[in-house]
C-alpha cells in the first residue's frame, strides 16, 4: 500500500490552512499501517468491556 507523509501549515489565529506539502511517499505493509489503530481500539474496547 502506498502512503504519503503530508506537512500542513495552519494559521493559529484563524485556523485557515496556509500550505500543504507532500514530504514523502512510500510503500508500507498493510498490517504495519493499521496495527497502531487496531491496538488502540482493542484496548479501548476491552476497557469498556465491549469485547
Amino acid at each position: 500500500m502506498r502512503v504519503a507523509t503530508v506537512k500542513v501549515t495552519f494559521d493559529r489565529e484563524t485556523g485557515e490552512k496556509l500550505e500543504e506539502e507532500v514530504v514523502d511517499v512510500s510503500e508500507v505493509d498493510e498490517d504495519e499501517y493499521y496495527r497502531p489503530i487496531a491496538e488502540f481500539l482493542y484496548k479501548k474496547l476491552k476497557e469498556a468491556k465491549v469485547i
